[in-house]
């Protein structure tokens, strides 16, 4: 997630605990340690679109770190530009990118072996989706046999059964 910079006039220090709190949108997300500066993602408004393109080599990978089971370790996936696929959908949400849509369709497989994650695809037209799809602009499938070309802002992740 990109964190920009929040101006603020008080450290916490200087709030006094009879003042009234802030909405969460408006308090500071986190401080750094060094300099005190603090920090909120930007608003998804904010936002107009993402870079979905895939990597150069066609590849994506994503491994789980300490998971123990039969299907944790590395999960590679195919990449596909401007492809939708029309697969059952098991979830959506929103990411920031692609490698993040395809992380959690990764950990998905790992937390669900009797319904594994097949194909993550991602829209790169985020303000859009944040307006009419309830933010959702990653989602995860259960399949890739209906694959759909041509989809401009949309980018698939088929996993590599090898």
């Amino acid at each position: 997630m990109e964190l920009f910079p929040t101006p603020t006039s008080a450290s916490p220090s200087d709030i006094s605990a009879d003042a009234p709190s802030e909405t969460p949108t408006d308090s500071p997300a986190a401080a750094t340690e060094d300099t005190g500066t603090y920090y909120s993602a930007r608003p998804f408004g904010a936002i107009q679109s993402i870079n979905t393109t895939c990597p150069s080599t066609l590849l994506i990978s994503s491994r789980l770190e300490g998971k123990k089971s039969d299907i944790s370790g590395r999960y590679t996936y195919n990449c596909l530009d401007s492809t939708n696929i029309l697969d059952t959908i098991l979830m959506s949400f929103t990411a920031y990118t692609l490698e993040q849509c395809v992380d959690a369709c990764s950990q998905y497989s790992a937390m669900n072996a009797s319904s594994a994650c097949k194909a993550a695809v991602i829209s790169s037209d985020f303000s859009a989706r944040y307006e009419t799809e309830n933010g959702a602009n990653c989602w995860l499938k259960n399949g890739s046999g209906d694959a759909s070309t041509g989809q401009n802002r949309y980018t698939a992740a088929v996993l590599r059964e090898d």
